[in-house]
């Protein structure tokens, strides 16, 4: 139900949260989970923003599932921002649209997982990328890197394979 915490991951996740806030585990929680649990050795970012949406607003499930909420609303506006650089208005806003209401980054949007913080960080990276590309500016490219960083704390090396498909398509492109 939406009311009900998901049994696997989004659990799993709150756990990490609770070790952070009860033991100031900051960077590995698995001394303290079920036998070690893999998924405490994952990147601490989203454990990182829902400790402190925890903080803020208590110890309720909302409060867990914050940071995904705004991690997904930004990233619609980001998403549009991203398009209307290459697009025309309308195209943009449709772009924008269909994300939104599409089942997936809207099931991600409300629940406490770094899934769609990882992918606001991967466009964030492609964003800023192109930017650095079409202007050569160092700062842009500083701007790529800073969250291309936040996406490796938010869910390991997964967020490499943008950067690397990128790479690659361009490396082919140019020969």
């Amino acid at each position: 139900a939406f009311g009900e915490m998901q049994q696997w991951d989004e659990s799993i996740y709150a756990l990490r949260t609770q070790c952070l806030l009860r033991f100031g585990d900051v960077w590995d929680q698995s001394p303290h989970m079920l036998s070690g649990l893999s998924y405490a050795e994952e990147p601490p970012l989203s454990v990182w923003l829902s400790a402190a949406s925890v903080l803020l607003f208590d110890d309720i499930l909302w409060a867990y599932r914050l940071p995904a909420a705004l991690a997904g609303a930004v990233l619609v506006l980001l998403l549009y921002r991203f398009a209307r650089e290459h697009l025309p208005p309308g195209h943009a806003l449709v772009a924008a649209a269909l994300f939104a209401f599409s089942p997936l980054p809207v099931f991600f949007s409300r629940q406490a997982q770094p899934d769609i913080l990882l992918a606001l960080c991967m466009l964030a990276a492609l964003r800023w990328a192109v930017r650095a590309v079409r202007s050569g500016r160092y700062r842009n490219a500083v701007a790529a890197g800073l969250a291309l960083g936040a996406g490796l704390l938010a869910k390991s090396g997964i967020a490499l394979v943008l950067p690397v498909a990128i790479a690659i398509a361009a490396a082919g492109f140019s020969a």
